[in-house]
């Protein structure tokens, strides 16, 4: 029984261990943290990143997507200037409150440019522009520092992660919106294509926290997955005797029946959604 227990442990841990290995990587290569403007040592590449676009606002019909960073804006002697800080792109951007406004955007490798003009008056909380700022940088650690830190940040959120699993079953008790998005491996390969295109750091961390959530979701007590193999363990080490193999397969086929259902659920809400 402990050979077998070892086993499942061992797979329960691998995709911890593949997460912690990958924010390793990423830390040493420089991991994208939210910075404020003050923050001036220590930070590689700096940049204004939108972190989210307003339905209907200028910012959406002109194409710019959550991720895609300000880079230069026209300013009113029609050059182009660099921006890297929130505060000065914000200053630029209220200076043509209904008129044209040029910004030269960066997709991951790709560089454009867009025409727009913020509102004089927009909703409130959005802002002319209908966008929320975020200035990011690139944070790195030395490579004996880097493991370490990449232990850390995947049980820190691996504790997010958990935590914000209970807060969705708090709020489904008290008969609110869980405010959990299920996807599928449909919507998680198009999140891995937006990822990609951010550049390397981006992916590899998008991989690291998938990581994570596999591993969190293999560790519950559900028959079908890692979990529930642990707690047919526990029952016959309490019991002294194994449960019976006809019952285990019955009730992990069940299971995993239910899961293929929900997949699939899942799969035809992520094909609606993006196509």
């Amino acid at each position: 029984m402990w050979q077998r227990a070892l086993i499942v442990i061992a797979g329960v841990l691998a995709f911890w261990i593949v997460s912690a290995v990958l924010f390793s990587i990423v830390i040493s290569l420089g991991v994208p943290t939210a910075i404020p403007d003050e923050d001036t040592g220590g930070v590689l590449n700096p940049r204004v990143q939108i972190a989210a676009v307003a339905k209907n606002s200028p910012a959406e019909s002109s194409g710019i997507k959550i991720g895609d960073s300000i880079i230069e804006i026209k300013d009113s002697d029609g050059k182009f200037k660099p921006v890297d800080k929130i505060k000065e792109t914000q200053n630029l951007i209220e200076q043509f409150r209904g008129k044209e406004l040029t910004m030269k955007m960066e997709r991951g490798k790709e560089i454009f440019t867009v025409a727009l003009s913020p509102r004089k008056n927009p909703p409130s909380g959005e802002g002319p522009l209908g966008v929320a700022l975020v200035r990011v940088g690139l944070k790195s650690y030395p490579w004996w520092q880097a493991p370490w830190q990449g232990v850390l940040t995947t049980v820190n959120l691996t504790g997010a992660v958990i935590l914000g699993y209970g807060q969705a079953i708090a709020n489904i008790f008290r008969g609110l919106p869980s405010g959990v998005e299920l996807m599928g491996p449909v919507g998680i390969v198009s999140l891995f294509g937006q990822f990609g295109k951010l550049g390397i750091n981006y992916f590899l961390q998008f991989v690291g926290m998938i990581a994570i959530y596999i591993a969190v979701f293999n560790i519950l007590p559900i028959p079908a997955v890692d979990g529930g193999k642990l707690l047919f363990l526990t029952i016959e080490a309490v019991r002294k005797k194994p449960v019976s193999p006809k019952i285990e397969q019955s009730v992990s086929t069940v299971f995993f029946g239910l899961l293929i259902l929900l997949m699939i659920f899942v799969t035809v809400k992520d094909v609606i959604r993006i196509f």
